[in-house]
């Protein structure tokens, strides 16, 4: 790479850290952007000048409180809808896509079946479809959209119940169909993990996440994690950095599907809990609960010891000063996440130094679609070593 393009590379970088910040912290000073990046006042000064030429940012005085005797502040904002991005989330039920603002957060929302969809082919057409159907309900916003984020559902060993295509499938021809809808809408596709999109949304529209080191568990039909530090998503060498579905809590308990034994989600996915507690659904778990039903209490009690293990691990392991959860089991009673913050307390080494919090995710199950749209930034929140 020749030195001018190191030099575009290095002004690239240093935008996207820009926008960023902005889009996790709202408003800024050019005096905080310089500090917080590292650069100077005059590399700030150029980068907001470009963003304003784009028509991304803009400058004016704070509406945070400020000290009676003082002068208010010139802050740094992004414009409310420039920058637009589409998300596409595919369930084993439905597709799921949203029109997302970084400021304003969900514009516009529909849902696509994908019943009788049998291929990767069929599945394209209708995600094409969809995204149509955002693009004509809404035309004033078109040239606005930046790019298109896809996630999906599932693992390689997971099929949906009502088609016959699988995450594995859909994971083999991402290239194909990256390609060909982005020759289709002349956009960046971006198609990945849902739950690193759902982190980042965490950290763009979530109310809890700081620039602290930061666990996030999403709970729901599978359990998906990973680390933030510092507004970055911590990757690893094969992406799976944080995962801790397939933890071992039982060294001789029953085969997963993944090939080992005892794994988490095998004693605290959500169809396992509805199982073991004979409920058809979370809400039915949740009032069972509320109900002192025996059965609920006792295998819910096991969900409480088996993730207070888990997490006491992390925490030993990462040290991160809180673990958000988000996802359907976040429907269940706080007193079950408090109870788990609790005896995690009184476990974890060190522990007359710190407290631990476990927090509940202010957006809770949109995180997940809502990640797909933020997909498109990944690349700002990811490390990637």
């Amino acid at each position: 790479m020749s030195a001018k393009n190191n030099l575009r590379t290095i002004g690239k970088t240093n935008m996207e850290n820009v926008l960023k910040l902005l889009m996790v912290e709202k408003e800024l000073s050019r005096g905080d952007l310089a500090k917080r990046l590292g650069v100077s006042k005059m590399t700030i000064t150029n980068i907001i000048s470009e963003l304003k030429g784009h028509g991304y940012v803009q400058e004016e005085k704070s509406n945070r409180s400020t000290p009676s005797n003082g002068p208010i502040p010139m802050v740094i904002s992004i414009v409310p809808n420039s920058l637009l991005t589409i998300g596409v989330h595919i369930s084993f039920t439905e597709i799921t896509v949203q029109l997302v603002d970084v400021v304003d957060g969900i514009l516009y929302q529909t849902h696509a079946r994908v019943d009788n969809i049998d291929s990767n082919q069929q599945l394209a057409k209708r995600i094409r479809g969809v995204i149509y159907k955002v693009l004509e309900e809404n035309p004033e916003i078109q040239t606005k959209i930046i790019g298109i984020g896809i996630t999906y559902s599932g693992g390689a060993e997971t099929t949906g119940a009502n088609n016959n295509f699988s995450a594995s499938q859909i994971k083999k021809t991402e290239i194909d169909l990256k390609n060909s809808l982005e020759k289709e809408f002349g956009i960046t596709i971006a198609i990945g993990n849902e739950i690193q999109g759902a982190m980042i949304a965490e950290l763009v529209f979530g109310k809890e996440v700081g620039q602290e080191k930061v666990y996030y568990m999403n709970a729901s039909k599978q359990i998906r994690g990973g680390f933030i530090n510092n507004y970055i998503i911590i990757h690893g060498a094969c992406g799976l950095s944080g995962e801790i579905a397939h933890l071992t809590v039982k060294y001789d308990g029953p085969l997963c599907l993944c090939g080992s034994r005892g794994c988490y989600n095998l004693y605290a996915g959500i169809e396992v809990l509805l199982k073991h507690s004979k409920c058809h659904s979370i809400d039915e778990l949740h009032l069972k609960i509320q109900e002192r039903d025996p059965l609920a209490l006792r295998i819910i009690e096991e969900y409480i010891q088996i993730t207070t293990v888990v997490f006491t691990n992390i925490v030993n392991l990462y040290d991160p000063a809180s673990i958000l959860v988000g996802g359907d089991l976040t429907k269940l009673d706080k007193s079950i996440f408090r109870k788990i913050e609790r005896l995690l307390n009184e476990r974890i080494i060190y522990r007359k130094e710190r407290y631990i919090k476990v927090r509940m995710s202010s957006i809770e199950k949109a995180a997940t679609i809502m990640g797909a749209a933020m997909l498109v930034y990944e690349n700002w929140f990811v490390c990637k070593q």
